[in-house]
């Protein structure tokens, strides 16, 4: 018992140099996630200022993000493979503050008139489109960096962190929103309320690009470049992808229950205030959501990493299993407690716990799948995909449904329909794995297997 406490407080130890010395990175990834996340809080007061009240051009203003996401994964992807990872979470973070802090200072319909308004929306939808490139090009570059530079057998821990952090952003997002709505009326909500989230990122992302540009290059791709670029260099990007071709494909499978079921919950708080919830308690409901998400992403690959080094693929294939079989009922009692106050930020809540546990391991899952000199670039062609294609549209498609059917149910179905691809693709992808078709690349070999005994049970039960 002893040895095992001592064993969990050196790892702990790890753990902790490890946020001291990356603060930058994972400080940045809060922000960049707070920022693409205050408009989907913000979308019943954008509906207004911008969109002349159409939820449907609201929620296509916020695909527009997601669609160039892909793009930013590309571009940034390559970047970082070829020339460093330092060098592109500088670029992706800058972006983010540029397009965050324009957002805030824009003309609306509402304050300007008509010709100021339509200018402000297309730049508004510009701005956006810079927030996808700098959200989808940061993505890559930083889960290859964190796992490259995670302390030996804690890469699980380590993303976990990174993972959470998005999380966080999306919570402080929430937390800034419901602040301001409740301190305000709708009237200054609509006339300048709706910017204090968008301007006030500008001093902590200054402070995160300041460390950024302090940090040294992976040590990992250091030492590649030095061992290994002649032979690579010669390969085009995509003959690089097209030699991973199944590991982008599983890539992107698995991360789909994941990227509909976060931003559908997401979009949920738009949703319920549709059906007459008050605003602030919808926000509320959306808080319990990114908080016990949050939490989850943060245990369990700890709690993996310290006692069982299960292998991601198993954590994923057994999160999509649960949300395909949960995420209709409990969106059916989201959909049908709106009128009593407490119970949709319950429901909101158990959602959040089965979208953690499943998406607990998608970036080491995703970044395991490809080799250090694809794997900013792959995880950006993979994942990050995911994300843009289903998760982007998942509020779109969402909307859509309720609009075009008038039938609750519908959402909740497309929901455990898009986690049944991933728990499929995922059983399958078990086989590929043993047959030697899908290797693990950053996780050590004998580390991924599962190997949690009695003796590491009882650690968990001491600590």
């Amino acid at each position: 018992m002893g040895s095992a406490r001592a064993s969990s407080g050196a790892q702990s130890t790890n753990l902790c140099q490890f946020i001291w010395q990356y603060w930058p990175l994972l400080l940045g990834n809060v922000l960049e996630w707070y920022d693409f996340g205050i408009y989907s809080f913000l979308a019943p007061d954008i509906e207004k200022v911008f969109f002349h009240s159409s939820s449907i051009s609201t929620w296509a203003g916020y695909t527009v993000t997601f669609l160039l996401r892909p793009f930013g994964g590309f571009l940034n992807g390559w970047l970082a493979d070829k020339y460093g990872r330092r060098t592109a979470v500088l670029i992706s973070i800058l972006g983010m503050l540029l397009a965050t802090f324009g957002q805030g200072v824009l003309p609306t319909y509402l304050c300007c008139g008509d010709g100021w308004g339509t200018l402000g929306l297309v730049f508004l939808l510009l701005l956006r489109a810079l927030q996808g490139l700098s959200a989808g090009g940061e993505l890559g570059p930083i889960v290859a960096y964190i796992g490259e530079s995670a302390p030996p057998n804690r890469a699980r821990a380590a993303c976990g962190l990174l993972l959470a952090s998005a999380g966080l952003g999306f919570l402080l997002a929430n937390l800034l929103v419901t602040v301001v709505v409740r301190s305000l009326t709708p009237q200054d909500m609509a006339s300048w309320g709706w910017r204090i989230p968008f301007l006030v990122s500008i001093v902590p992302g200054s402070i995160a690009l300041w460390g950024r540009n302090k940090l040294a290059e992976s040590s990992n791709f250091v030492h590649f470049v030095t061992e290994h670029l002649e032979i690579e260099e010669s390969k085009p990007p995509r003959m690089k992808l097209r030699d991973h071709a199944l590991a982008v494909v599983v890539g992107f499978s698995a991360t789909g229950a994941l990227a509909v079921c976060y931003y559908s919950a997401l979009w949920c708080p738009s949703y319920l205030k549709s059906q007459g919830m008050d605003q602030t308690l919808a926000l509320l409901a959306s808080c319990a959501f990114t908080g016990t998400v949050m939490i989850s992403w943060v245990v369990w690959p700890v709690l993996n990493d310290l006692f069982c080094s299960f292998d991601p693929l198993i954590i994923m294939l057994a999160g999509g299993a649960i949300l395909s079989v949960c995420s209709f009922p409990l969106f059916l009692l989201i959909s049908s407690s709106v009128s009593f106050d407490a119970l949709p930020i319950v429901w909101l809540a158990a959602f959040g716990l089965l979208v953690g546990f499943a998406g607990s391991h998608a970036y080491i899952f995703c970044a395991d799948l490809f080799p250090v000199q694809l794997r900013a670039l792959g995880f950006g062609m993979s994942c990050n995909l995911a994300f843009a294609v289903l998760g982007g549209t998942a509020p779109l498609i969402d909307a859509a449904i309720l609009d075009a059917t008038h039938w609750a149910p519908g959402v909740g179905l497309y929901w455990a329909l898009m986690s049944l691809m991933t728990t499929l693709v995922m059983a399958i992808s078990v086989l590929w794995r043993r047959s030697g078709h899908l290797p693990s690349h950053l996780l050590q070999k004998g580390d991924t297997e599962t190997n949690c005994d009695a003796k590491s049970l009882a650690g968990v039960a001491e600590v």
